[in-house]
């Protein structure tokens, strides 16, 4: 004869239980006596609403929701740690939307700055910088409609300042060092060790700039093009020189748009080849098949275009069609993918890693 179980009291206990954890959800604060469920619906959230709190919040969550104003976005303000965190620091709508997706570090980093309109726009930028974002957004005030990419390259390469003013040391060292007409090199400065190529011209140049120079002038000419160089490594004095020649005959405003400044010029690194057809010329080099060949190839000997036809606004130069840079094949590479400037990409490469 089996023997009969006794459920009474199983049902019991679950009976208990349930109701005690109903009782402990209804009414977990002494002081809300009506409960959670019955505040929710007076702050007039509808049954979806509520089912939707309820599956997506933990009890503690649904609480403090349930002792707040009625809120549209309470899903996000309670789920959403970041959305919560820029929330209370006065961001809202769709730049709110927006920013909810960042990680809790950057956003953590967002609130140490005022609220700004569409701060995604720059934030999402990727040569943002933590470094420079005052003055991301000082200049996105002077320019309210301007994209992300406009405010963050401008910034960048410092042109939130008139040419040849705040000047700073040269950025980097190396082949990785950045001079233009705000980073300067001092009069004394010399690379070492100078060496002459010892092909298409001969030109005077840092010795890893100097062989690389010898490979670029090997496929040069097993296209069957010549290749030659007007003008490599120049001293502070020599440019000196230059530059005051150029002012008597064109005028500094004229001059500072094809001659850099001493002190600014990339020729005094080493690093920098004025290259022509072997001609000679470099005034007419642009025409030349070399030109064409060395434009979409030199990145693969570690040389870059420097001033390029449709940067003009961001190097300060006018188009220079026969001036290349050495930075080595990998930067090159680079470079040549992300079809950025040399002056934008040095900054970030050596603020990137710094925090605000």
């Amino acid at each position: 004869m089996r023997r009969r179980i006794r459920r009474w009291p199983l049902i019991a206990l679950w009976t208990v239980t349930l109701l005690l954890g109903a009782w402990v959800f209804l009414w977990p604060h002494p002081e809300a006596p009506i409960g959670v469920e019955r505040r929710l619906v007076e702050k007039g959230y509808t049954p979806q609403e509520r089912l939707t709190i309820r599956l997506t919040l933990d009890p503690g969550e649904v609480l403090a929701l349930s002792v707040e104003p009625y809120r549209i976005d309470a899903i996000d303000y309670y789920g959403n740690p970041v959305y919560q965190l820029l929330s209370d620091h006065g961001y809202g709508g769709e730049d709110l939307t927006a920013l909810s997706i960042l990680d809790h570090y950057t956003a953590l980093n967002l609130t140490q700055f005022e609220v700004m309109s569409s701060p995604q726009r720059i934030l999402f930028d990727p040569y943002f910088l933590w470094t420079r974002f005052e003055r991301y957004m000082a200049l996105a005030e002077e320019l309210p409609l301007a994209s992300g990419r406009t405010l963050v390259e401008r910034i960048n390469t410092d042109r939130d300042f008139a040419y040849y003013t705040q000047i700073k040391p040269a950025l980097g060292e190396g082949l990785s060092v950045l001079v233009n007409k705000y980073y300067a090199l001092p009069s004394d400065f010399e690379p070492q060790p100078l060496v002459q190529a010892s092909s298409c011209g001969q030109p005077t140049l840092q010795q890893a700039a100097a062989m690389a120079y010898d490979a670029l002038c090997t496929a040069v000419k097993a296209q069957g093009l010549d290749l030659g160089s007007s003008s490599a490594y120049r001293s502070y004095a020599r440019q000196a020189e230059l530059y005051s020649y150029y002012v008597t005959t064109d005028g500094q405003a004229a001059a500072d748009t094809y001659s850099a400044r001493p002190g600014h010029s990339e020729h005094q690194t080493g690093l920098t080849v004025d290259l022509n057809a072997g001609d000679g010329s470099i005034g007419l080099f642009v025409n030349t098949g070399t030109y064409r060949w060395v434009s979409v190839n030199s990145w693969r000997y570690g040389f870059i275009l420097r001033f390029p036809e449709d940067k003009t606004d961001i190097t300060g130069y006018m188009f220079e069609p026969w001036h290349y840079r050495y930075v080595g094949i990998e930067t090159a590479t680079t470079l040549h993918e992300l079809g950025i400037t040399y002056d934008e990409y040095a900054v970030w490469i050596h603020e990137s890693k710094r925090i605000p």
